[in-house]
């Protein structure tokens, strides 16, 4: 469901229920690019499904979809993208999401892995240019064999993109930050696992 405060009332809250996608997502996330807005959900099966409208608050929506990476379990292939989270800053994105989360299936080595994106979008089409994922921290699996949904977060401002990611109980809390608009990070482990 969606609504909006324009400052002074909620508008459509007798439709805030209703769904915006045309198929059934879930974790939804949302950020503003001037005056447009978009949401990003997973679809559970093949990718994150991406919505984008010019203007706040009012006006349809233009639903795309991104399919991740391929994580394989050595038989069958998955380009699942779960959990996603997307800040703005500026025209730039910075996106998380977790691969496919299935037992066995691994990208890069780990399972559920968490992977970055850095897109461009652009007013003139409303559409959004995605670079190449990165695996966030570029851990690899004997630091962090699996990652789990919403055990990290992610926010920007300006040219300083962090992410914090606390994979399990039983491995390292770590930041992942960029002082450069997301193109080089420095990992620093914040808490380290008792175990």
């Amino acid at each position: 469901g969606y609504n909006y405060f324009n400052g002074t009332s909620w508008i459509n809250p007798s439709s805030s229920t209703d769904r915006i996608e045309n198929v059934r997502t879930g974790w939804p996330a949302i950020t503003t690019v001037g005056d447009a807005e978009i949401v990003v959900s997973h679809n559970g099966s093949n990718a994150l499904v991406i919505g984008i409208r010019p203007q706040k608050g009012t006006g349809d929506w233009t639903f795309t979809t991104k399919q991740g990476p391929v994580a394989s379990d050595g038989t069958h292939n998955s380009t699942c993208l779960l959990w996603p989270s997307i800040v703005a800053s500026g025209n730039t994105l910075h996106m998380i999401a977790c691969t496919e989360s299935d037992s066995g299936y691994l990208y890069n080595g780990i399972n559920t892995c968490l992977v970055y994106y850095r897109g461009t979008f652009n007013t003139s089409n409303n559409t959004i240019t995605w670079e190449e994922p990165r695996v966030v921290g570029n851990v690899d699996p004997n630091e962090y064999p699996r990652f789990s949904g919403d055990s990290y977060a992610i926010d920007a401002k300006g040219d300083n993109v962090a992410i914090v990611a606390c994979p399990s109980s039983t491995m390292d809390v770590f930041l992942w930050k960029s002082t450069d608009g997301g193109t080089n990070f420095t990992k620093t482990v914040v808490i380290e696992s008792a175990i």
